[in-house]
């Protein structure tokens, strides 16, 4: 079976790259938000972690839902997001520590 994949509109180019940015700047900001309203570092770290977590389970939970019709398969999913969102934020920690260490050598 051959999946056929539409060329873009180049109209659209600008409109996509609106929408991405400010997807992204969301996406960012919420995160962070705990950061800006106290000043224990480790209240805002967890709370930011738990609100990352929720919204990661949240997203993959919908977007699979949408395409599956199955509970199930929308959990595994919801999982799934998680999961790779978790590698994605401990890799990033991984390369920051790493360049952090030969800064200092």
């Amino acid at each position: 079976m051959v999946i056929k994949v539409q060329k873009p509109a180049a109209a659209q180019a600008l409109f996509s790259a609106i929408a991405m940015g400010i997807s992204y700047f969301i996406g960012g900001i919420i995160p962070m938000l705990p950061y800006f309203c106290t000043d224990k570092i480790n209240t805002a770290l967890f709370t930011s972690i738990g609100i990352t977590v929720v919204i990661l389970l949240t997203f993959g939970y919908v977007r699979t839902r949408l395409s599956i019709t199955s509970t199930r398969v929308a959990i595994l999913g919801a999982l799934q997001t998680l999961l790779v969102g978790a590698a994605a934020a401990g890799a990033s920690y991984g390369i920051v520590r790493a360049v952090d260490s030969r800064e200092g050598a």
